[in-house]
């Protein structure tokens, strides 16, 4: 009799009522690490003038002060590929210009660049990079 029990016990395990969270993982795992990270602006359709105006949104590393004043809009994240490490970052941090001017942000400050593998890339490297947008602050008297 035990040796049916565990046996019928191994068919209940086939059957598939522990593994399917198992197998929902690993399938969403699968998917995830085909998609970038995050949202990814196509540079090949922003106008020119879009472009130039993005070459006037520094970005900063870590541990460069914000400007001035500088007023916190938030998080921004962008992915890139490219041929070599350098272009990848490069991608990434052009993603940093684009998110940030559409937020109407002045800079990128402490920007962090990852290696994200050209896994999600039709090129052989990607790169992340993340950082905070922010805009030059005014400040303005109280009046009393």
């Amino acid at each position: 009799m035990p040796h049916r029990a565990a046996n019928a016990s191994w068919r209940l395990r086939l059957a598939g009522a522990p593994a399917t969270p198992i197998g929902l993982a690993i399938l969403v795992a699968t998917l995830a690490g085909c998609a970038p990270p995050t949202d990814v602006v196509d540079m090949q359709v922003v106008p020119q003038a879009t472009r130039d105006a993005m070459l006037q949104v520094p970005v900063l590393p870590l541990g460069t002060g914000a400007p001035p004043g500088a007023v916190w809009y938030g998080q921004v994240d962008g992915y890139g590929c490219g041929n070599t490490p350098v272009a990848a970052s490069s991608a990434a941090a052009q993603q940093l210009q684009i998110k940030a001017l559409m937020t109407h942000a002045d800079a990128v400050v402490n920007v962090l660049f990852q290696s994200a593998g050209g896994f999600p890339c039709n090129a052989p490297y990607g790169a992340i990079a993340s950082g905070t947008a922010v805009a030059q602050g005014v400040v303005a008297s109280a009046g009393y």
